[in-house]
């Protein structure tokens, strides 16, 4: 599961799955990855799953946050100048 934040607000999560198998005597390797029941590319899940690697750019991030971000901006939170601004981006994209 990967969980997304902006600002400290709860922009959604996504669920990750990784098919992996492996010869004996050999290292695992990734044959297949989805999210949210999708397959997406096993670079993608690759990124987006390795701990060890430094923090993904946001162009990395975006494809899997926004529909977070998206729901966010259209919610009955509260105005605010930063919610103003994300409706405004989402309305140019």
């Amino acid at each position: 599961m990967l969980r997304f934040y902006l600002a400290g607000a709860d922009a959604g999560q996504r669920q990750l799955t990784g098919i992996y198998s492996r010869r004996r005597g050999q290292e695992f390797m990734l044959q297949s990855a989805k999210v949210d029941g999708k397959s997406m590319p096993s670079s993608d899940f690759e990124l987006l799953t390795d701990i060890g690697k430094q923090w993904r750019s946001n162009e990395q991030m975006l494809p899997y946050a926004f529909g977070g971000l998206k729901s966010i901006a259209s919610s009955r939170c509260k105005d605010t100048p930063e919610r103003r601004a994300l409706l405004e981006l989402l309305g140019k994209a």
